[in-house]
């Protein structure tokens, strides 16, 4: 898809509409073809474009064409976002270009009362740069400011210049960890994780404990969720969520002029708690999310509905809505053509854990669509949610008796991974698949109390309780129990760290 065909795809239909008006009223010839361009775009018709210049010597005319669409676009959206936004985010700005145009012409007072109103919006915002700016106007002003309130604005300024300083070295710790964690997901990287966490604090003089806004406080939880997620421990991670929960409880009267950064905190929560077993928890904080993209102006639900839709999912197949989820995902996939690709892989992983679970049929044609490369998967998504993959279909072919399938990838997997499993201190992996191969190579070892012992002893050596981890363990334990898999991740108590 070109940039053109994409930017057209993020429109929702009411800004399609009042594009297309904008352009019919633009138009001054009856035979304008930039309408008919839009449309063949927006559904994809190649042979229709085709028809717009059928001739190859009106190439030029076609491309000129596109360049003229795309500026309108540009132009158009930059001027529907500034109207989206203006209500809240540019008034005080407009505050603050008032009051300097009346401190031009020396009107003290008026200027003073808009000032007051830029830093009153500015603060609720949370746009420290800004009240930078309207400080600064306040001390250039002799004739503005009293003696007697210079030191109220020395403080001011004081504090703001700690805000804007901690604001930016949390942004550059936040991408530096960042570029770690692509490095360690996409080259095979060995990181220790919390010796990088204590690196990036010293290294940008950051204290965790300091939550000033919902901006950071979505940053902090990043890093948090990151690391949780890859030492697949998330109670490591509980004092940095239970910060998050009481920021939300003292910033109620603000969390709509912060949407974005309020729904990404809100995913984040809505996530530890489901990698904590706290399932209807992390289902209200899903339903809270929901509901205020539902509620709100702001078109946001195109940006956070593929990973809502995966915690749900999650959250219903381990509260025993298996069949729910499947119908949810393929409901979504159906419908949403803006999610992003390691969303749409997600949600495709989680319908098969959730099918072989229900022991449904054609799980096979369900692992088709998972149809690239494990390079590609690595490159793409890492290599913690490739190997997950090549376990996934392991169980697949184990589970549709495809014994010769399921040993062969056994192989490959070994080949492929053992050396990186073992570098990151993951060889349970291994020890999990020896016996899912022992069985498959000699099923009558499951009627041995001694192979059944060993079994008992791997899963009772297991420390960590994520719940993904959870669902390997207990597929292997329904191999000597009288209970489906599904029956037992249902029932087995939660292991405590």
């Amino acid at each position: 898809m070109d940039k053109l065909s994409e930017i057209i795809s993020i429109l929702d239909k009411s800004d399609k509409i009042a594009f297309l008006k904008e352009l019919k009223a633009k138009n001054k010839r009856h035979d304008a073809k930039n309408i008919d361009l839009f449309k063949m775009l927006e559904t994809d018709d190649i042979k229709g474009i085709k028809k717009i210049y059928p001739n190859a010597k009106n190439r030029d005319a076609y491309h000129a064409l596109r360049k003229r669409l795309s500026e309108n676009l540009v132009e158009f959206l930059s001027n529907r976002i500034f109207e989206k936004n203006a209500e809240e985010m540019h008034e005080s700005l407009r505050y603050l270009v008032v009051s300097r145009y009346f401190i031009q012409h020396q009107f003290f007072q008026l200027a003073h009362r808009f000032l007051k109103k830029a830093e009153k919006q500015a603060l609720k915002l949370e746009q420290y740069s800004l009240l930078h700016e309207i400080y600064q106007t306040q001390l250039e002003n002799d004739g503005f400011v009293k003696t007697e309130d210079f030191e109220e604005i020395q403080q001011k300024i004081q504090q703001n210049i700690q805000q804007i300083a901690f604001e930016s070295q949390l942004k550059l710790a936040y991408h530096f960890v960042r570029i770690q964690i692509n490095e360690m997901h996409l080259n095979k990287k060995i990181i220790d994780f919390e010796a990088l966490i204590i690196e990036s604090l010293e290294k940008f003089n950051l204290d965790l404990r300091q939550i000033m806004s919902y901006r950071s406080l979505s940053q902090i939880l990043f890093i948090a969720n990151e690391f949780a997620h890859i030492q697949q421990d998330f109670t490591r991670v509980e004092p940095f969520f239970k910060k998050a929960l009481k920021f939300l409880e003292s910033k109620q009267e603000n969390k709509d002029l912060h949407l974005e950064e309020h729904l990404q905190i809100f995913y984040f929560l809505a996530n530890y708690t489901f990698r904590t077993h706290q399932f209807e928890s992390s289902l209200r904080y899903l339903t809270e999310m929901e509901n205020s993209w539902k509620t709100k102006k702001q078109n946001l639900s195109s940006k956070f509905i593929g990973k809502w839709m995966l915690l749900t999912s999650l959250n219903n197949l381990f509260t025993g809505k298996a069949e729910k989820s499947i119908e949810q995902i393929d409901q979504l996939l159906k419908t949403q053509t803006k999610m992003a690709f390691e969303e749409i892989q997600d949600l495709k992983m989680t319908k098969i854990l959730c099918m072989a679970f229900l022991r449904l049929p054609n799980l096979r044609k369900e692992l088709h669509q998972l149809n690239h490369s494990d390079a590609f998967f690595e490159k793409k998504l890492g290599m913690l949610w490739t190997i997950r993959k090549k376990l996934l279909e392991i169980l697949v072919y184990e589970q549709e008796e495809e014994i010769e399938l399921a040993l062969s990838r056994i192989k490959s997997f070994q080949r492929r991974y053992k050396n990186y499993l073992l570098e990151v201190k993951e060889a349970r992996v291994l020890t999990f698949l020896k016996f899912i191969e022992e069985i498959l190579l000699n099923p009558d070892k499951l009627t041995l109390k001694s192979f059944q012992n060993k079994i008992e002893h791997f899963i009772q050596s297991e420390t960590q309780h994520d719940p993904f981890v959870q669902c390997f363990y207990v597929y292997l334990e329904s191999k000597i129990r009288k209970e489906t898999a599904y029956s037992l991740l249902l029932t087995t108590p939660i292991k405590k760290s």
